[in-house]
């Protein structure tokens, strides 16, 4: 019976641990998406985008698609900015 209680406690901190570490690692990183378009409303294909983490410095380039959406996934968590540029566009940030 000591056996059995030993074992049972080891595999309750044991479960608790593993879902802490899990719950952790999902805190770290995040998705970020949208779709990009003009002041009418338009899909904007083909522009850059560019996230620059402003703490680090660290950028990623990322252009959007045919239908004007974009994806950038696993971004550590952070304060950013974001710039878009298209040929004939004013750059937002």
């Amino acid at each position: 019976m000591r056996y059995f209680r030993a074992l049972l406690r080891f595999a309750f901190l044991f479960a608790l641990f593993a879902l802490s570490a899990t719950l952790a690692l999902a805190q770290t990183t995040a998705s970020i998406r949208g779709t990009i378009t003009d002041q009418s409303g338009a899909v904007v294909a083909g522009a850059k985008l560019t996230l620059a983490n402003t703490g680090t410095g660290v950028a990623r380039t990322k252009t959007s698609t045919a239908d004007g959406s974009y994806l950038s996934d696993l971004v550590r968590v952070g304060t950013y900015k974001l710039s878009v540029e298209k040929s004939g566009f004013t750059t937002f940030i």
